[in-house]
């Protein structure tokens, strides 16, 4: 709820008096004092603390909402009749360069995500122990906290997680300043002023208040928005630039298109399915199998879950990419480089479900007493690894009965991608930023 005299302080700064500051959002010369007996901290505590993740989101999950990955239909290799002509662009697929791609940008994915977030722990870090919380080192002291050994005696990741929230909101509060800034140089009206101050406040609190978890996912539903806003207008317009950048083709030999069609959807069901279904389980099993093998605390899980879902999506894409370059060849070998060309040359895909797929199945294999409901029959109910493992089957039955509406390679690769990564990959990701840190730490 909006804090009492929000409106008056909005009038204000219409009024040429002190810039609005909300009284949630602290503002950019606050500094935090963790001994200090503050509400707001109470708070932060209490909502960022992953180790309180819920799994309310899990028992929301609806097979229906993971919408498959798209691909156009082509007509079969094997088909009779006058065939279309092809895209000037046409090649036979790299596969070598998928593969290539796909090992280059998940080592710089990853790589650089680590870097970033052990960074970011470390400014985060500084400013804990510049705090000089007495009681905070001996509690940590006496319990023998595992961060105690990487960041300094009394840095916890429930307390970097605290430090990294206080901080999301004295920027929120700054720029709520700059908005107020703006709205008195454009001379806005005082109503328009305070319904921009109240919609600005309500949506930060909204983000403060939320679970790790979902904080993750808006960054990329943002960008999955972003880009199908871009195709919803570039549809008026023939959308040719958005066909070349975010639709893959193999046969158009732009490896870039592996990540930009992660992000892509044309269709609004395919859009809100895909994203309905990654706000359903978002980050939980992500953080659930890194605590498995925690070692460095971390500040903020985002830059891991980033790195994990556009990873896991490329490689997806890579699959479907290369399941396309064999296709291509065995076609040009029996039927004629032409008809390949004509054909299998044509088909091209998009959308991030191959990723959704690979949260999914770390989903399941992190919770597997949660349960799935169908989204039309919500009385309905059954185990999330039955549901997992119907969806597999059917993409298995897609692939042998060549069914070509949905791209079933990349949804087994996504799933593939998700179970291995819940096994393997949070074991190597801390491993990862063990390294770097031993390499940051030696070069200062």
């Amino acid at each position: 709820m909006l804090r009492p005299g929000i409106a008056a302080s909005l009038r204000s700064v219409t009024r040429g008096a002190t810039p609005f500051q909300p009284r949630l959002l602290a503002p950019a010369s606050m500094r935090l004092a963790l001994g200090a007996d503050c509400a707001f901290q109470r708070r932060a505590l209490a909502a960022s603390s992953l180790a309180q993740l819920p799994r309310l989101p899990l028992a929301s999950i609806r097979p229906r909402t993971v919408i498959q990955r798209q691909a156009a239909s082509q007509p079969d290799s094997d088909e009779e009749g006058p065939l279309p002509p092809p895209p000037e662009d046409v090649s036979a697929p790299s596969i070598p360069r998928a593969l290539l791609f796909l090992y280059g940008f998940s080592s710089l994915a990853l790589g650089g995500a680590a870097l970033y977030s052990l960074r970011d722990t470390q400014h985060v870090a500084d400013e804990l122990r510049g705090a000089r919380d007495v009681f905070g080192s001996i509690s940590s002291y006496l319990t023998g906290d595992e961060g105690s050994s990487i960041w300094g005696r009394g840095v916890t990741e429930k307390r970097l997680q605290m430090v990294k929230k206080h901080e999301t909101a004295e920027r929120l509060g700054v720029r709520m300043q700059w908005l107020m800034g703006w709205c008195e140089q454009l001379h806005l009206p005082s109503g328009v002023t305070e319904t921009i101050g109240r919609a600005y406040i309500i949506c930060a609190e909204a983000y403060l208040d939320l679970a790790p978890s979902k904080q993750v996912v808006l960054p990329i539903v943002a960008l999955n928005t972003a880009v199908f806003v871009a195709w919803t207008v570039a549809a008026r317009r023939g959308g040719g630039w958005m066909m070349r950048n975010f639709l893959h083709r193999p046969s158009s030999s732009r490896m870039r298109t592996l990540l930009t069609s992660v992000f892509s959807h044309q269709t609004l069901i395919h859009f809100g399915l895909n994203n309905m279904a990654l706000w359903s389980f978002g980050g939980a099993a992500l953080y659930a199998a890194s605590q498995q093998h925690k070692r460095v605390p971390e500040a903020s899980p985002t830059p891991h879950f980033l790195a994990f879902f556009a990873t896991a999506g490329v490689f997806a894409a890579t699959v479907s990419h290369i399941v396309t370059a064999i296709r291509f060849r065995r076609v040009a070998a029996l039927r004629g480089l032409d008809v390949a060309k004509s054909t299998v040359g044509r088909q091209a895909s998009l959308g991030s479900s191959g990723a959704v797929y690979a949260a999914l199945v770390m989903s399941a294999c992190a919770f597997p007493d949660a349960k799935l409901g169908i989204i039309l029959l919500p009385f309905v109910t059954f185990p999330i690894g039955v549901g997992v493992a119907g969806l597999v089957a059917l993409d298995v039955a897609g692939i042998v009965l060549r069914w070509r509406l949905f791209d079933h390679w990349a949804h087994l690769a996504g799933a593939a991608f998700g179970y291995v990564y819940f096994h393997v990959g949070a074991k190597a990701w801390e491993d990862l930023k063990l390294m770097l840190l031993a390499q940051m730490r030696a070069h200062k």
